[in-house]
């Protein structure tokens, strides 16, 4: 079985069409209605005046929560679920105590010292409802094309790759590997999207709208879902078959699909592949020179490549 092949459409009879458009029509309805629902989510704690940092706690647990339940229900594939996945545990580590705290500290962290230095309200919902749409807008727009530009870095630079390698280092797609991120990646995503988005004077609030995008779609994207979107939404959002191009084996697929949330972006630089004509049957990186344990995953990148090779021949152990 190859890795990832391309394909052409079939033929189809008349029923199988009906069957598909059906299909994308629930899958549709069901991936857009999850993204809205988390963006309300975020949008009530914020005018209740909760704490940023609760409103993402409490978005991305529920986001979680609800993909857990629903690969259950309806997974893509049966020898991707979660639960025997040997990886799983290093997965909610890294979840737990980098993606939903030390990447959301950095970023909220950067929210407030520049709200000081650029005063725009004392209340969470003032702060999102006081700043012109468009320059919200504006901001989510810089955010889509500098995010894009950071993350086709990360996968050109030999130097810089063991920071991201980290999310790319799965044999399986399913909810907790969203959150497979490395500390340091997602300081980066502070350094080089946030912080030169407020120096140019956008607004604070196109990040914490960002944010919130972000945790609205990223979940249910590399989650173990059999959703099949339709080509149109395919085309112009960031859907689990959109994603999955991404993380396939393959290194000509996984330099493709780079947009966090509009594949048009991609489609502008020209690092669009198709889902419906590029299928993946093998997700993961390869070489693969990340360590299986989960504390030398979180040292790994600053060791040279003879080092990280070494490390991954003596199961994780980084030599001396």
């Amino acid at each position: 079985m190859t890795r990832c092949d391309r394909v052409s459409s079939p033929s189809m009879a008349g029923s199988d069409i009906r069957d598909t458009k059906m299909k994308q029509y629930i899958s549709a309805v069901g991936w857009m209605a999850f993204v809205i629902s988390s963006i309300g989510l975020a949008s009530y704690g914020l005018m209740e005046g909760w704490a940023f940092g609760t409103v993402l706690f409490v978005q991305g647990a529920t986001a979680y929560f609800i993909c857990i339940l629903a690969e259950l229900i309806v997974p893509y594939r049966q020898d991707w679920r979660w639960q025997t996945d040997t990886k799983v545990f290093s997965d909610i580590g890294h979840v737990l105590i980098f993606d939903q705290a030390v990447q959301n500290l950095f970023a909220i962290g950067t929210i407030v010292i520049f709200t000081y230095i650029r005063p725009v309200a004392n209340d969470a919902s003032a702060i999102t409802l006081n700043i012109a749409p468009m320059m919200i807008i504006l901001g989510v727009v810089y955010l889509e094309f500098s995010e894009y530009w950071r993350h086709r870095f990360l996968h050109a630079s030999e130097r810089f790759w063991p920071l991201h390698a980290l999310h790319h280092h799965l044999d399986r797609m399913h909810i907790f590997r969203s959150g497979r991120v490395h500390f340091m990646d997602g300081a980066a995503r502070v350094l080089f999207t946030y912080i030169p988005a407020l120096l140019i004077g956008l607004p604070v609030e196109a990040i914490i709208w960002w944010m919130i995008l972000l945790n609205a779609t990223g979940p249910i994207s590399h989650s173990n879902l059999n959703i099949e979107t339709a080509p149109w939404l395919n085309a112009v959002l960031a859907t689990p078959m959109v994603h999955r191009v991404h993380h396939a084996s393959d290194e000509g697929f996984m330099r493709h699909n780079l947009s966090p949330v509009c594949p048009l972006v991609d489609r502008l630089f020209g690092t669009w592949l198709s889902p419906e004509d590029n299928l993946v049957t093998a997700v993961g990186v390869t070489p693969d020179l990340v360590p299986t344990n989960f504390f030398m995953q979180l040292i790994y990148p600053f060791f040279s490549r003879s080092s990280r090779e070494k490390s991954v021949a003596q199961d994780g152990v980084l030599p001396n």
